[in-house]
């Protein structure tokens, strides 16, 4: 008895010495977790001061931008119906700025490109060892085809007591508008910029931007010109819709996704719809696409939307910010979390969208091709080599032939939180918007700055448009409008982003 009671209390020794083992271990990775979310960094508001008030006319402004909506600058390929009709709306538009804008063009160097784009360059006093800026913007827009269903027709330029209506208010308008009043300001200010500022606004970024911003580009590239940083539309300050994350968010485009289309054409035996062929064209292209949905490329955490929940982690409540700062143990969870919604899965991964289809005339004919038309938006992570392997390898089908179409662009970024121009715009927003939060981000959509991506190793999509959640859908969509306060509020950065970037050394 005595010996079986030995044995029996080893024994508990002994289970007890092995549970202690994964308790400890528990323990230590309960501590690590803790201490981690209480070190995971300082919250990203630039400051908790006053927005600085630069005496901008609220007014005068708001009149000038709605004069600049009412010319309808619908941009139109070259070749198509309507283009010599456009190309001197343009014109009106730059003869339209140069009465508005009196001291920009007696001070800058102006210059017309091509048909449509304008060019200038503010000379710098300073004693030329700062390389200079380039702010990016574009003075044509999309069309209006459903303008019965707007509040305030798209081309008025109405003003009420809260609002500036119009096509362009959003996108992209108010950039050329918000940087040439800005400009103005400094000037009857006195301001000499330390570096050369370059402005170019080009006419046809809503179609591929080839005659203006890439000409602008190689003209640049031709001179040797590089640039510290290169700033053009992009994201915005985003009020609401971040998990997490109460306060309004200045989203700083630190990369953008490159831009492919990809033309699948399946071939079949033609023939009448009535003996239908064992696998037709058609048929042969929809499985090619269904297995392009049915193997997207891979889903990753990476800069910049890493560096985006890097910045906002320490604003989140406890539960977030523990996940969050322990990226090394919950990050297929966070990464299954951002590919659960369609905007947050553009952020970590390649995506791609079947947009056109082209098969057949009449129902009772078999056709001999079926066309699709597949536009992928690449990861910074991704080439486009990458992608185009990818689906060969997806479709796995040797009677669809792939073929790239004419625009591809590779991405590009991400540029790092720590680089000189990220902290001018940090800084600038710190001035103007003191209330919001600032981080990186990925830019998903595509615009000019892509033509001049090897001008420069600082490349930023951003500017200061306030809007809500729903707002966004008003940027190529219906009632496109910007208060008349955040447009004031967006000329005043400007003004001191060129400050800080281009005055005395500090």
């Amino acid at each position: 008895m005595a010996i079986a009671l030995c044995h029996h209390a080893r024994a508990v020794r002994v289970s007890k010495r092995v549970w202690q083992v994964p308790l400890a271990l528990l323990g230590v990775l309960l501590a690590v977790l803790v201490a981690r979310t209480l070190l995971a960094g300082t919250r990203a508001k630039a400051t908790d001061g006053q927005a600085k008030q630069l005496g901008i006319d609220e007014a005068a402004v708001s009149q000038r931008l709605a004069g600049a909506i009412r010319i309808p600058t619908v941009s139109v390929t070259q070749g198509e119906p309507g283009r010599a009709d456009a190309v001197a709306r343009l014109v009106q538009l730059h003869a339209y700025l140069a009465d508005q804008f009196p001291l920009v063009h007696r001070r800058l160097t102006r210059e017309v490109v091509g048909e449509h784009s304008l060019l200038f360059e503010w000379a710098g006093q300073g004693d030329g060892g700062r390389p200079p800026i380039l702010l990016l913007a574009h003075l044509d827009v999309v069309p209006a085809p459903a303008a019965a269903d707007w509040t305030v027709p798209p081309f008025e330029g109405r003003i009420d007591d809260e609002f500036i209506w119009g096509r362009g208010a959003l996108d992209d308008k108010v950039s050329v508008l918000g940087i040439l009043e800005a400009v103005e300001h400094l000037l009857a200010q006195g301001f000499e910029p330390t570096r050369d500022i370059y402005l170019a606004f080009g006419g046809d970024e809503e179609i591929s931007g080839l005659e203006g911003a890439r000409v602008m580009a190689d003209r640049f590239a031709d001179q040797g010109l590089r640039f510290e940083f290169i700033v053009d539309e992009g994201l915005f300050i985003r009020d609401g819709g971040i998990p997490g994350v109460s306060e309004a968010v200045a989203l700083v485009g630190t990369g953008s996704k490159g831009y492919l289309t990809l033309e699948l054409t399946a071939r079949g035996q033609p023939g009448h719809s009535s003996i239908p062929p064992r696998d037709s064209a058609v048929a042969v292209l929809a499985r090619a696409i269904d297995r392009l949905q049915q193997r997207p490329m891979p889903a990753a955490l990476q800069p910049p939307a890493s560096d985006m929940l890097d910045a906002l982690t320490p604003n989140m409540g406890f539960g977030m910010r523990l996940a969050m700062s322990n990226r090394w143990l919950f990050g297929p969870v966070i990464t299954g979390i951002f590919e659960a919604e369609p905007d947050s899965n553009a952020m970590v991964r390649t995506t791609a969208a079947p947009t056109v289809l082209r098969a057949g005339e009449l129902d009772n004919v078999m056709p001999a091709t079926a066309t699709a038309l597949v536009n992928f938006r690449i990861h910074p992570s991704d080439r486009i080599a990458d992608v185009v392997a990818h689906v060969r390898a997806a479709i796995d089908d040797e009677r669809v032939q792939i073929a790239s179409r004419e625009g591809a662009a590779e991405p590009f970024g991400p540029t790092s939180p720590e680089t000189s121009g990220y902290k001018v715009i940090e800084q600038a927003l710190g001035d103007i918007y003191p209330e919001v939060l600032v981080a990186p981000a990925l830019f998903v959509a595509a615009a000019d700055i892509r033509h001049y991506a090897a001008l420069s190793d600082q490349l930023f999509l951003f500017h200061p448009l306030w809007l809500a959640r729903e707002d966004g859908s008003r940027i190529h969509g219906i009632d496109e409008r910007i208060g008349r306060d955040h447009y004031r509020r967006y000329i005043e950065y400007y003004v001191r982003l060129m400050q800080i970037a281009a005055g005395p050394a500090r």
